[in-house]
């Protein structure tokens, strides 16, 4: 038994030595290079992150894991190549391999990937040559203004926070450089002094980054287009009223313009026209305008080259919207004795109106003015007299005066026409009139018809009437009246009344 106690110590004392000897050592792990930052550009091939490491105390071959933004990297999901060597290559750069990357070290065979040490975590930025979103654009410029062009550019990827680009701007060839007449030639804002100086020079900009350059658009500065006047207003400026007139104006643009962007606006007076009724054109070359009764406005049109532009005026002309003729008074009838001046008169409303007279009996004007005269009157010159009233705008015919003229052997009396109800209708005659009266008795009666001289032209009645109305016919045609002035005389047993009345024919 103690032999056996004693086999079985030997044994664990043995096992404990050979035990010991077979104890696997430990890792160092050095890093003797970290990975860098790399800056790349997109679709860019060859660029690798590694880490140089070592074991300090064993032959062992380590092995390694890299990390993108704290997430352990797969073969074939972050990246085509291997994960899992000192070197870790991405192929053509994309913008999802920008992040920030460590790798894990450790020796396999004496340790886990949970005690392995880690690289310096480093970036890897991809990015894109510049892009230019907002291109500069061509101005207009008068001599001595200042000018503004700008543009924007953009790059896609993460950048580095020290990264910037770089403009440039150009005329021509030539480098723009800062100085009297510039200011930001290296910025993405150029300000131009004396644009003058620089009509029609070709301006572009340069924008370079780290993965290129790109080149703008080129622009231009081109004098401001005016206008000029090559036909002043032109039009009737004595309307009538109702009646439709053109006015033209002619314009066209300077400095290269384009005569399609010159637009038109008509005013009457200080208010724009507008097209309507009786306006049409008003934001043409051409107004086409009906003119209202008593219109009274200056018009002119101006001319302004696009919007905001610089304009012209054209000048004014006063347009006046005149009435036709219209009596505004009558003419008054007359009753006088032969020898006796007879004094007319008639007005009209209107501008520029000439007036002529008439006897009804003639067609030949027997005066001229707002007033006739006919000195030592004689019967021949009883008769209706009237007036005509003209301009460019029309014409109008006074009302028909009766004009008497009395033979000094004559007595015409015109009382006791209401004592008979004597009456005439209707009156002026044109082709037929009624004459009526009332006899209180049963008597005997004349009615006469008499011409202005006195002399009987017809006897229409001669006898015994019954008491009550009696109605007689004046007939013209059957009496060959000519126009003028005529009196019916009733003679009856109770009194005598007369009765003037017209004939127009």
């Amino acid at each position: 038994m103690k032999n056996l106690k004693l086999i079985l110590a030997i044994i664990v004392v043995a096992f404990a030595a050979n035990s010991k000897m077979m104890a696997i050592p430990s890792s160092t792990i050095s890093i003797l290079e970290q990975p860098k930052d790399i800056i790349g550009c997109y679709d860019e091939v060859n660029r690798v992150l590694g880490v140089v490491a070592f074991n300090e105390n064993t032959t062992n071959q380590l092995s390694f894991q890299w990390f993108k933004d704290g997430v352990q990297m797969v073969a074939g999901v972050h990246t085509p190549f291997e994960v899992n060597e000192a070197g870790l290559s991405f192929g053509n750069l994309r913008f999802e391999h920008s992040g920030i990357y460590t790798c894990a070290i450790w020796d396999a065979n004496v340790e886990a990937m949970a005690d392995a040490r880690y690289s310096n975590p480093v970036t890897v930025y991809v990015i894109s040559k510049p892009n230019i979103t907002r291109q500069p654009m061509s101005v207009m410029a008068n001599a001595g203004e200042t000018v503004y062009m700008d543009l924007e550019a953009t790059l896609y990827g993460e950048l580095p926070p020290s990264y910037r680009t770089k403009a440039q701007w150009y005329s021509g060839n030539t480098a723009i450089v800062d100085g009297e007449d510039f200011e930001g030639a290296k910025s993405s804002y150029l300000t131009v002094h004396n644009a003058e100086k620089y009509y029609n020079a070709q301006i572009w900009c340069k924008v370079e980054g780290y993965c290129g350059s790109v080149n703008s658009s080129t622009v231009t500065i081109t004098p401001t287009p005016g206008v000029q006047l090559d036909q002043d207003v032109m039009g009737a400026t004595s309307l009538c009223a109702g009646e439709s007139n053109t006015f033209t104006v002619m314009a066209s643009a300077t400095n290269g313009g384009d005569n399609s962007n010159l637009m038109y606006q008509w005013y009457a007076g200080s208010s724009k026209l507008a097209n309507g009724a009786d306006v049409s054109g008003a934001t043409t070359n051409t107004l086409v305008w009906t003119v209202a009764s008593g219109t009274t406005s200056d018009i002119n049109c101006m001319v302004t080259y696009g919007t905001n532009g610089p304009s012209v005026t054209s000048s004014k002309v006063s347009v006046v919207g005149n009435d036709a003729p219209s009596f505004s008074s009558t003419i008054t009838d007359m009753v006088v004795e032969e020898g006796d001046d007879i004094v007319l008169a008639a007005t009209a409303t209107g501008t520029s109106v000439t007036y002529s007279w008439y006897m009804e009996s003639s067609t030949m004007s027997i005066g001229s003015g707002s007033s006739l005269t006919i000195t030592n009157s004689t019967t021949d010159d009883s008769g209706l007299y009237y007036c005509v009233a003209m301009n460019p705008c029309g014409m109008d015919q006074s009302n028909s005066a009766s004009i008497t003229v009395k033979d000094a052997g004559i007595v015409m009396s015109v009382d006791n026409a209401d004592k008979f109800n004597f009456n005439v209708s209707p009156n002026p005659i044109q082709n037929n009139s009624n004459v009526t009266f009332n006899l209180l008795t049963a008597q005997n009666v004349r009615l006469v018809l008499n011409n202005a001289t006195g002399l009987e032209v017809a006897e229409l009645a001669n006898g015994y009437l019954p008491r009550g109305n009696s109605t007689f016919e004046i007939n013209a045609n059957s009496l060959n009246l000519t126009s003028g002035v005529y009196y019916l005389t009733l003679v009856t047993e109770n009194g005598i009344a007369t009765k003037k009345l017209m004939f127009i024919k």
